[in-house]
């Protein structure tokens, strides 16, 4: 199980003890998960305005600085570039306002096509990791089809039972900071997440940066 980078190291994970012949997890359940640092996919601009979270630019260079001497399309950092067979099922819950989004579904659809168990499920206008927002509507409907999935007692029937337990909606609390943090700080320029205004110096590293955000859309002023 994995969010964002952690979903994707989760597959990656599976993939490496497939590869030596190690058990593997029952299921993978993945929440948003990044399965590329190449930050590519057309279908990104239209989804990059609309992402409260997550920006291009900071996504490749985290990328770039996650791959380190390998490229950035190595399967063990983009997952999506390795071999899908032989996984075991695989649970994705994303969001459409997540500019990860494009490359979950062409993950899901490799999977399938090799031959695999994958439920992608798809929240219209939801943001990335919005699971992390457990009061709301999305979120909870998440957490009862994982439930189902798992065959466990839903939390919401723990909270009626046991009030105290509820103390979990604190995200309630926090994350709409975060978000008007984010908003007021749209012209960063490097990276633009939960209101992290961050403005990076970087060391030259040959070409490979400048590919990476060459013909990437400058951020809004």
């Amino acid at each position: 199980m994995g969010d964002s980078a952690g979903g994707g190291m989760a597959l990656v994970q599976a993939m490496r003890y497939r590869d030596h012949g190690l058990p593997l997890p029952a299921r993978l359940v993945l929440f948003a998960p990044c399965t590329s640092v190449v930050p590519t996919n057309p279908e990104v601009d239209e989804i990059e305005p609309r992402d409260v979270i997550l920006a291009r630019p900071g996504g490749a260079l985290a990328g770039l600085w996650w791959a380190g001497p390998d490229e950035p399309s190595h399967p063990d950092v983009s997952p999506l570039y390795g071999d899908p067979t032989g996984l075991p099922p695989v649970d994705m819950y994303v969001g459409t306002a997540d500019i990860l989004w494009p490359d979950a579904r062409i993950m899901a659809r490799r999977i399938a096509e090799a031959g695999g168990e994958v439920r992608l499920v798809e929240y219209p206008e939801a943001i990335h990791v919005f699971m992390g927002a457990t009061f709301t509507p999305e979120a909870q409907d998440v957490y009862r089809r994982l439930a189902a999935t798992l065959d466990v007692e839903p939390a919401a029937a723990r909270y009626a039972r046991d009030p105290a337990v509820a103390v979990l909606g604190a995200p309630a609390v926090i994350f709409p900071h975060q978000l008007a943090l984010r908003l007021r700080q749209q012209g960063t320029p490097w990276i633009r997440h939960v209101g992290v205004r961050a403005h990076l110096r970087l060391s030259p590293r040959g070409g490979r940066l400048e590919q990476f955000i060459a013909g990437l859309r400058p951020a809004r002023p």
